[in-house]
């Protein structure tokens, strides 16, 4: 039975419901989606079952209903799909498969089963899964949700009603990807939350960033207690001499030289501890320098270097730990570098490992921290420009992170996903589309596929069908099966072609004089002659008149539609002349006999502005009872394009109201304004 073809149905995933919804029902018709039994059967396919006796075959089809649908020559058992392969991408995946070799016999369709894979149905069977399409190309889109994994089964279906084998019985398992912005936010939110980018962007000083270690991993500590109280590394040591202790060591030191307000110092000390619970030695040393010009201690000139080291054994954990913060101070502008050494084990769990640098200068914050808790680790680097130099001395580096921009030189990827891809050039060995591409132009060899369709005008099969509205050929020859010539420029080859024999091959090329053309085409022609013809398509001229039949009133200042129409698409240039319009006002008596109606006009074709009327003005003659004015327009020419489309067309009243009515006047079209179109010409000069 012969299978009608029809273009492939696509409707992007982003336009309104109607048209979704129609292109579901045209793509369920044809036989590309959803179940085979759904699929109309056309006229051709009629024809091709034994007991339809079609007659009068064009426009009008009549048929003689006595059917048998044993296809006798079906006997083949579809095949298992071959090479089948599958594209995801994040909301959509694209399949294909080869083109089997028996399109024309066997071949009914193919169908598409997806089950989901889910925590609750990991290993879905083909019992489980749905038919998701039935299709008679070897490509195919299915579409999906982003970040879920799909299992797949493909089968071919024949013409005698038998399902072929599975591609796979074990089916193959797809998953599509994480948008990036949104696998993006969910790291960014991880790091932002993490100890390491926590530490970098924390304003917190020695004590503070001690006490938030110790916090963590072992609250109970002896030596945090004494952190808690301390308001500085001196006031630590100095409760570190005064607290409890089985055996405890202390000793500190200070030096310092001293003019007026200004100063050096260096000062600190060492204290170890044994108690009950742990064990600990630590090192405090800070080196101060103040410099106060002419005394005004506002201006002060500071810098200053706090160093804490720190190793810590006891029953809930260690810790070592060694800090250093550096900081200046200048003209209101404050400067300062700390850096952070730490290691932990506790019993809580606790497992760390930090190091870092951060910087803040005048609140601008930056650093590079990296941290180890024994689940994962994290090198974070917080600044607004990072680049790797790779040793280049081109001027050129090959890698720059800048304005939250990355911006590689060159890069080998073996696996990328990329939602917004902006390239000027690409090189590539393969690219799959799972739903289309658009260019302009699009340079190259062979189009494989199953259709090539130019706008819906003229399509061409797998089968090599030509289907074309309009089409122009040039040089053509038309062979039959055995290369024979049945049609080229020097005529039609009347041997070859079945009933026609040479005396009516002799009217064809002779009696041109006396045919009968059902539909003729041509660019240009001329006749010498008479044309006569019930209709022309594109006629020369047309005319109707348009009447705005009310009365306006006009209490004010206004505008109005006077008429509208529109003109049917054509293909030829032609010409919309807007006759002259007469309007008439009726003004009541007023006191003052000054009072006027201001009236202009807007002419718009396809809701384009395309001419404005001079103004005339409706008075009352200065008289004391009412007065009837009138005015007339005059016809107003536009040229109008070709187009495919109907063009709308209207004329707008625009009145502008003095202030000295007392009464509302009225404006009325007196009588009808006929619009003619022509077709352009070329006569008039």
């Amino acid at each position: 039975m012969a299978i009608s073809k029809f273009p492939s149905v696509r409707t992007s995933s982003k336009a309104d419901p109607e048209v979704r919804a129609l292109s579901d029902i045209a793509s369920k018709m044809t036989g590309q989606t959803g179940n085979g039994l759904d699929r109309v059967i056309t006229v051709r396919e009629l024809a091709a079952i034994n007991g339809f006796n079609l007659k009068n075959i064009g426009r009008n089809v009549s048929i003689d209903f006595n059917p048998d649908f044993t296809e006798t020559d079906v006997t083949d058992t579809p095949v298992t799909p071959e090479n089948v392969e599958f594209f995801p991408a994040y909301e959509t995946v694209l399949m294909s498969w080869d083109m089997v070799d028996g399109f024309n016999s066997w071949f009914a369709y193919t169908e598409i089963f997806r089950a989901d894979i889910t925590s609750e149905q990991p290993s879905p069977l083909f019992s489980d899964a749905e038919l998701v399409a039935t299709t008679i190309s070897y490509l195919y889109t299915d579409y999906v949700s982003s970040s879920r994994s799909y299992r797949y089964w493909i089968r071919h279906f024949g013409k005698n009603g038998v399902a072929g084998p599975l591609h796979d019985t074990n089916g193959t398992d797809v998953t599509t990807f994480e948008k990036p912005i949104d696998v993006l936010e969910e790291y960014s939110k991880d790091i932002y939350q993490g100890e390491n980018y926590a530490w970098i962007r924390s304003e917190m000083g020695v004590l503070s960033g001690l006490s938030r270690a110790f916090e963590g991993a072992m609250p109970n500590s002896g030596l945090l207690a004494l952190l808690r109280n301390a308001d500085s590394l001196t006031d630590l040591l100095a409760e570190q001499q005064l607290a409890d202790a089985l055996d405890k060591h202390a000793t500190s030191f200070s030096i310092k030289s001293q003019f007026s307000h200004n100063y050096a110092r260096l000062s600190g000390g060492v204290s170890s501890a044994v108690t009950l619970a742990e064990s600990y030695v630590n090192r405090i040393a800070s080196l101060e320098a103040k410099f106060v010009p002419g005394g005004d201690v506002e201006q002060a000139i500071e810098a200053r270097i706090d160093e804490y080291d720190l190793a810590l054994a006891g029953e809930e954990g260690a810790i070592a730990t060694s800090l250093r913060n550096f900081t200046v101070s200048y003209d209101g502008n404050d400067v300062s570098l700390d850096t952070l050494s730490s290691v932990v084990a506790a019993n809580n769990g606790v497992y760390e490992a930090q190091w870092g640098v951060k910087t803040n200068v005048n609140d601008l914050q930056g650093g590079v921290g990296f941290f180890n808790d024994g689940i994962e680790t994290s090198f974070v680097v917080d600044a607004s420009v990072f680049a790797v130099t790779g040793g280049s001395e081109t001027g050129v580096l090959p890698f720059v992170i800048k304005n939250n921009r990355v911006v590689m030189a060159e890069a080998f990827i073996d696996h990328a996903a990329i939602y917004t891809l902006i390239a000027q050039n690409i090189t590539a060995e393969r690219i799959a589309a799972s739903i289309d591409i658009t260019s302009p132009t699009i340079n190259g060899g062979d189009i494989n596929g199953v259709t090539l369709n130019v706008n819906d005008r003229t399509t061409i099969s797998s089968q090599g069908y030509l289907t074309s509205i309009g089409a122009q050929f040039k040089s053509i020859t038309i062979v039959d099966n055995n290369d024979n010539p049945i049609l080229d420029s020097s005529g039609i080859k009347t041997q070859y072609i079945q009933g026609l024999d040479s005396e009516i091959s002799e009217q064809i090329s002779t009696v041109i004089d006396a045919a009968f053309i059902n539909t003729l085409f041509g660019n240009n022609g001329t006749f010498s002659g008479t044309v006569y013809a019930e209709n022309i398509e594109g006629d020369v001229f047309d005319a109707k008149d348009y009447h705005y039949s009310g009365t306006v009133n006009v209490p004010t200042d206004l505008s109005f539609d006077l008429f509208s129409g529109q003109v049917s698409s054509g293909t030829f240039d032609r010409v919309l002349m807007f006759g002259s319009i007469s309007l008439q006002s009726v003004i009541e008596a007023v006191t003052d006999e000054g009072a006027t109606l201001s009236v202009y006009l807007e002419y718009y074709i396809n809701n384009a502005l395309v001419a404005k009327s001079s103004t005339m003005v409706f008075s009352n003659n200065k008289s004391n009872v009412a007065y009837t004015d009138s005015h007339t327009f005059p016809p107003v020419v536009k040229p109008l394009s070709q187009s495919g489309q109907n063009t709308p067309f209207k004329v707008v009243v625009k009145i502008d109201k003095s202030s000295n009515h007392y009464y509302v006047p009225t404006l009325k079209h007196t009588q009808p304004t006929v619009v003619s179109l022509f077709k352009a010409g070329g006569s008039l000069s």
